[in-house]
């Protein structure tokens, strides 16, 4: 009887302790680092809190899975090229050329080449790009930050220094770090022609009307001597009534994406809507401000969206503080001030984001860049 009323005891003692313990833990959480990531400039995927601007890149149609994917992406930057295939600021990864950029006379000993890759430009330059001349990535860009943590990983594979230009008879050839050599056709435009990959499989791009319009892209592969599969560009549709236009991509297999075209009234084609056959549907809103265009709103099914407000939309308030602004040449005007979306069962709105930019003797001398882009058809 005894030992029976010792083991009692202990087994309670043992579990008002375990029970106490467990409270303990609730009334004091503790907060863990999470160190599984790599750094990123990025909040919400969307906004680089660096430059202030609004971007962000989805993938709408995959069309091959294999080691070497074939798909479409579309990627928009707040600033930083002032036509897009897809409307101000829109464009799409099968886009890339190498423009020839003059310089003066003084430097006849020199050539500069501009590479137009989903809306970036990354500037090569060396002595005269002559036949097997190799032109690497001018050394005023490496200076500003584009090394081997552009990509968000340390790796010689990343690394722009590694890229380069080399002249050949029928044209230019880009070697990356990753060992993907891209081949771009001679003449005005230098549109991509045919890319390879490391792993032997190449994709090869055909355009119409002397390289300035893509009409297909197709996957080779290269171990089982066939082609894999093709994205097919559909013409420009225009709707001169709805002054609309869309673009259609299709697959082989008949799965497709379009994108949908507005006007503003200054002529300017933003992009309104996307559709598509495996996935939900998107609509984007814009605000003309001052000759600027803004995407202020991005819509999804389920009443998901996503609004942005930017420095220069009265009132500049964030963090229950007013922002004072530098006038019209302020470099915070037009970057992104808060980000809004619907939250919680019953979809109610709340600011999710704020932003407040704190700048150097040298950026307040700078200029705000201006943003007014066309996109003439």
């Amino acid at each position: 009887m005894v030992t029976r009323f010792i083991i009692c005891c202990l087994i309670l003692f043992h579990f008002q302790w375990t029970n106490a313990d467990f409270d303990s833990s609730v009334d004091t959480p503790i907060a863990l680092a999470h160190l599984e990531g790599e750094p990123s400039a990025f909040v919400h995927n969307c906004v680089n809190v660096i430059t202030g601007q609004f971007s962000e890149t989805h993938t709408d149609l995959i069309a091959y899975h294999g080691v070497n994917p074939l798909s479409v992406e579309r990627s928009y930057l707040g600033s930083g090229f002032n036509e897009g295939v897809l409307g101000a600021c829109w464009t799409l990864n099968h886009y890339s050329r190498i423009t020839h950029s003059s310089l003066p006379k003084s430097e006849r000993n020199m050539e500069n080449y501009d590479l137009e890759d989903r809306g970036a430009s990354v500037q090569f330059s060396g002595f005269k790009c002559t036949e097997g001349k190799r032109l690497n990535v001018a050394k005023s860009l490496l200076k500003k930050g584009g090394v081997n943590t552009s990509h968000g990983v340390i790796s010689g594979q990343t690394n722009m220094k590694n890229w380069q230009i080399t002249s050949k008879p029928n044209g230019l050839t880009l070697s990356m770090g990753t060992g993907t050599k891209r081949f771009y056709s001679e003449g005005i435009h230098r549109n991509l022609s045919s890319e390879y990959k490391p792993s032997g499989n190449h994709a090869g791009y055909s355009y119409i009307k002397d390289y300035k319009i893509l009409n297909s892209v197709t996957l080779f592969n290269r171990a089982l001597n066939k082609t894999e599969t093709s994205l097919h560009y559909d013409r420009l549709s225009k709707d001169i009534v709805k002054s609309r236009h869309h673009r259609t991509i299709t697959t082989g297999d008949g799965r497709w994406v379009q994108y949908k075209m507005d006007r503003f009234e200054d002529k300017t084609y933003k992009l309104g809507s996307i559709s598509r056959s495996d996935g939900f549907d998107e609509m984007y809103e814009y605000t003309n401000y001052k000759g600027t265009i803004l995407l202020d709103e991005r819509k999804r099914e389920g009443d998901r969206y996503l609004k942005i407000k930017y420095y220069g939309q009265f009132p500049n308030t964030v963090v229950g503080s007013t922002i004072k602004m530098n006038g019209p040449e302020d470099p915070r005007l037009y970057r992104v001030k808060s980000l809004f979306a619907p939250v919680g069962c019953d979809n109610q709105e709340i600011m999710i984001y704020q932003f407040v930019y704190h700048l150097n003797e040298s950026e307040k001398k700078k200029k705000p860049s201006q943003r007014a882009f066309k996109w003439l058809l």
